[in-house]
Formats: C-alpha cells, sequence, structure tokens
C-alpha cells in the first residue's frame, strides 16, 4: 500500500504491526510513524475545541491531544 491507503486501511486496526518499503529492504515502523491519527469520541473525528495549550508530545515528538 501507499502512505495514504495503509492509514485509511488500518484506520480500524490501529495495534497491526507494519513495514515500509526503504527501496532496498522492508524496515518495521508504526502507523504513528506514517501519520495515522486516533480519535477518540466526536464520531472519530477531531475534537472541535482543541487548542495549542491541550496537547502533549510523548518522547518521540509525536503530539498527543487531551
Amino acid at each position: 500500500f501507499c502512505t495514504h491507503c495503509c492509514r485509511t486501511v488500518h484506520s480500524s486496526m490501529p495495534f497491526h504491526r507494519i513495514s515500509q518499503w526503504t527501496g532496498g529492504f522492508f524496515e518495521d515502523t508504526s502507523l504513528t510513524k506514517i501519520g495515522l491519527e486516533i480519535h477518540l469520541g466526536h464520531q472519530g473525528k477531531p475534537c472541535p475545541e482543541v487548542t495549542e495549550e491541550s496537547y502533549d508530545t510523548d518522547d518521540e515528538g509525536r503530539r498527543l491531544f487531551y
């Protein structure tokens, strides 16, 4: 799959492990690293009230919204 299709197909399977082609071999990666966002509440859509102050970052710099 291309990155967009991989995110779409796996959006309902967030615990799957995926690999990404590097040009020479497949390398393990994560759905987060290819940009998959999981929104809890609001029917799977982002909260309309999120502000810059309502998020934190994890150890790898990914944004975590609360």
